[in-house]
């Protein structure tokens, strides 16, 4: 059976947009992003798949970092963490 690199590349992709999508969702829940190893266990795919991944998407301009290979250091482009200094009542 030939090597499918279509189906290889779908695949990736795919990855790439959950790991995306779940940064986006953990950083509006919990408000920081999550480690790898939290990516890695929620996508189900190893720390260096993981890593691999973001580091293309900071190269495709969908998420940003100060600090490369650093946990918790990248945040989706165009989203801001502000820290609001009002009482709740």
């Amino acid at each position: 059976m030939p090597y499918n690199t279509k189906n290889r590349c779908e695949q990736g992709q795919a990855l790439r947009k959950e790991i995306y999508m779940y940064i986006v969702s953990y950083i509006k829940l919990v408000g920081y992003a999550p480690s790898i190893t939290e990516i890695s266990e929620r996508v189900d795919a190893g720390r260096a798949t993981v890593w691999k991944h973001i580091n293309n998407l900071v190269d495709d301009g969908l998420l940003k970092t100060n600090h490369p290979s650093t946990d918790r250091a990248y945040t989706p482009v165009g989203y801001g963490i502000r820290k609001i200094n009002k009482e709740i009542k």
